[in-house]
């Protein structure tokens, strides 16, 4: 597992022990408690590629690649994201057409979608977010170690 990967990993871990408040790192992080079962923290706008491009597809995106161990429905993806169910299901279909998520398993007459682990592009897009993470996680640490 690269270094990076491995880091971003434990950003958690890493809070926790410099006394960092997530919060103030504003992740969006679900915890998989059962294999059905999921707990979510309440989602913030600032993410690094939304942080970058501003619109709902980057949204998405970034709430995807942070949950990539998770499926979900547009309808849990605008709940907890906030974009507007109509909005989600046309970015869905957007990314879909790109290879950058893919339909995962269907709930009744859900469908529901999660990271495409086999596009390079998906995988680019995982790094460029992990390294960004990193980045963030260091600023905290020398920040909160510089006092």
């Amino acid at each position: 597992m690269p270094y990076t990967a491995f880091r971003c990993h434990y950003v958690v871990f890493i809070c926790a022990v410099y006394g960092i408040s997530l919060y103030s790192y504003k992740l969006q992080l679900c915890i998989h408690m059962e294999s059905s079962d999921r707990q979510e923290v309440e989602y913030n706008r600032d993410t690094p590629l939304e942080g970058i491009f501003r619109n709902s597809v980057a949204r998405i995106l970034d709430f995807l690649i942070l949950n990539q161990d998770f499926d979900y429905s547009p309808a849990e993806m605008s709940r907890i994201t906030g974009i507007p169910l109509r909005t989600v299901q046309r970015a869905v279909a957007h990314l879909v057409s790109k290879d950058l998520i893919k339909e995962n398993r269907p709930i009744g007459n859900t469908t529901m979608y999660i990271l495409n682990l086999k596009s390079p592009m998906a995988l680019a897009l995982r790094d460029c977010i992990r390294t960004a993470i990193n980045q963030n996680v260091d600023r905290l640490i020398q920040a909160k170690t510089a006092k």
